[in-house]
């Protein structure tokens, strides 16, 4: 029995998800030395203390969150926009119009479900008492960190839909320099 052979389109692609599984996983790991390692946001030589062999730009790069989520969409939209220009090419608008409009159901679902979620069970741990309030504020150094404790659930509750609407749902958030919380 012959093996079917492999669609030489999809194994051109198949180099270019291993690149967004690494930066996804480059993402991962940047999140989670945050609280651990304050200093992968500063460049090296920026100061004294800041003279690091894991500053210098591309060392850096190896876990470089920032640089990393722009790759991942770079590749996202080559390799997603791939089918819609073939259905385009081949005139078939009516799968044209079953991609796109799935694709925008299915991305949206997959985007902010997780940390929709994530921001629920940090919602319940601050209320719950389980998180340690920060000495000032929720944004330190550019980026969010454990919420602030309010005096009632109320008041956490609003905090956290502040947010979501502000943080979450909106393409376009204030800079942190003129975050408020």
């Amino acid at each position: 029995m012959e093996e079917p052979k492999q669609n030489v389109q999809d194994s051109r692609k198949e180099y270019l998800d291993g690149i967004r599984g690494l930066a996804c996983f480059i993402v991962y790991v940047w999140h989670f030395s945050w609280p651990y390692q304050p200093q992968i946001f500063y460049s090296y030589g920026l100061d004294e203390k800041n003279r690091s062999f894991f500053q210098l730009p591309f060392v850096s790069l190896l876990y470089a969150g920032d640089a990393m989520v722009r790759v991942f969409f770079v590749l996202s939209g080559f390799i997603l926009s791939e089918r819609l220009m073939a259905c385009y090419k081949n005139g078939d608008m009516a799968k044209l119009a079953d991609l796109v409009s799935s694709m925008a159901i299915r991305r949206g679902f997959r985007l902010f479900l997780p940390p929709l979620f994530s921001s629920i069970l940090t919602l319940l741990c601050t209320l719950a008492g389980l998180l340690p309030s920060p000495v000032n504020d929720t944004v330190a150094d550019g980026h969010v960190r454990t919420p602030i404790r309010k005096e009632t659930w109320s008041e956490q509750i609003a905090d956290w839909l502040q947010w979501v609407c502000h943080w979450l749902l909106d393409p376009w958030p204030p800079t942190f320099s003129s975050a408020q919380s």
